[in-house]
């Protein structure tokens, strides 16, 4: 989630093309921060959410909530 936060700020820093690319790189890593903090366990997979909502839950709804918050400035682009 950290690298999502730094490719949105270069996202918004950055001219032309460079800001595309950077936004990409953000969407796809706050995309996989999101999915990778699902508490999902299923027989053979274990995703990372799982095993933080297992150990703490007050740290995952944390991860949670950042993970979901990162998500916010792909909307607009999703309804266009």
């Amino acid at each position: 989630m950290v690298f999502a936060v730094i490719f949105l700020t270069l996202s918004l820093l950055l001219p032309g093309s460079s800001s595309f690319y950077a936004f990409l790189i953000y969407a796809i890593n706050a995309w996989l921060g999101f999915f990778n903090m699902l508490p999902l366990a299923l027989p053979g997979i274990v995703l990372d959410g799982f095993r933080v909502f297992r150990d703490d839950v007050r740290v995952w709804v944390t991860a949670f909530v950042v993970s979901i918050t990162l998500l916010i400035p792909l909307i607009p682009r999703l309804i266009l």
